[in-house]
């Protein structure tokens, strides 16, 4: 595959992508691309133009005036784009943190913690990060979510296996 620069007006988002995108959400992808650049090339049907990898950055960078953007052009036909827009979509969902790893990554950084919430750390999520839970808390909070008889999610302010409901209440 071939990196290729595209016009962002030849870009087109996927008519069935089903993952939404806040403002918060473009608001983070923002700040990262002001921080860091484009480091990940969007992901392209090439026949049709349709952005299966990236609407985050495509919306993103019409935000911020962008021209153009690094694209994956690749070959497949409709029912192969959407089965990999579905796809890329739930995986990126199922990965999860190692709050330990974490906390030595960010703690090599001279910032104070409140500087990484551009980048969609928010407080609640920093303060698992340098909370010191036994690990036996951690994975007894995972237990009991998994007894439980209701759907589990990834809360999008920390990080860990929550219930909506808990999410609802404990999220800023």
């Amino acid at each position: 595959m071939k990196i290729t620069k595209i016009p962002i007006q030849n870009l087109i988002h996927h008519p069935n992508n089903a993952k939404v995108h806040t403002n918060y959400n473009i608001q983070v992808i923002m700040n990262s691309m002001k921080e860091f650049g484009q480091y990940r090339p969007l992901v392209v049907q090439e026949s049709t133009m349709y952005v299966l990898v990236g609407n985050g950055a495509l919306d993103a960078a019409i935000k911020l005036k962008k021209s153009e953007l690094d694209c994956f052009l690749i070959d497949v036909n409709e029912l192969e784009a959407e089965a990999l827009l579905v796809a890329d979509n739930k995986i990126s969902q199922l990965s999860e943190w190692d709050y330990d790893k974490l906390h030595d990554v960010i703690s090599e950084f001279d910032c104070e913690l409140d500087d990484w919430k551009d980048f969609g750390l928010n407080q609640q999520f920093m303060k698992n990060v340098f909370t010191d839970l036994p690990t036996s808390s951690k994975e007894k909070k995972k237990i009991e979510l998994k007894e439980k008889s209701i759907p589990i999610y990834i809360c999008p302010c920390c990080g860990e296996k929550c219930t909506m409901e808990d999410i609802k209440n404990e999220c800023d």
